[in-house]
């Protein structure tokens, strides 16, 4: 029964929409993205693996809120540790004042997590609050 299920599965992905991919970050979030990596990078250890800035507002639109540094070191195991930065604010100020430059429906988010990997490679995730019932 389940391997005909999962054959039927198998059988309609060809009908299904493609997924939706994360947006490309802009030019303007890689400019300011590259000043934050510069900024964390200055309050890591030598062997760490994965840094993580998150970002928490209280509302849609909010200045102020909260921030926490986490990283991993390369041997660790995935523990994540607290750090801090060249800035604690500086960070976390620049990535709330680039919603400016966003259009209006990637502005609202409330949370934001940028996690930065020793190869330079970034990703940045942004949580909007829930929509209200139509």
């Amino acid at each position: 029964m389940k391997r005909r299920l999962i054959a039927v599965l198998l059988g309609l992905l060809p009908f299904l929409p493609p997924p939706v991919f994360a947006q490309e970050a802009t030019e303007a979030e890689k400019a300011a993205l590259a000043e934050i990596a510069k900024c964390l990078v200055a309050g890591l250890p030598p062997d760490w693996r994965d840094a993580e800035m998150a970002v928490e507002l209280p509302r849609q639109g909010s200045e102020n809120g909260e921030v926490s540094y986490l990283f991993r070191r390369s041997l660790s195991g995935g523990e994540w540790e607290t750090f801090t930065p060249c800035s604690r604010q500086a960070p976390a100020r620049a990535l709330v004042e680039l919603r400016a430059q966003q259009p209006a429906e990637r502005a609202a988010w409330t949370s934001a997590r940028f996690t930065l990997h020793r190869d330079g490679t970034f990703d940045l995730h942004y949580d909007y609050p829930p929509k209200p019932p139509q």
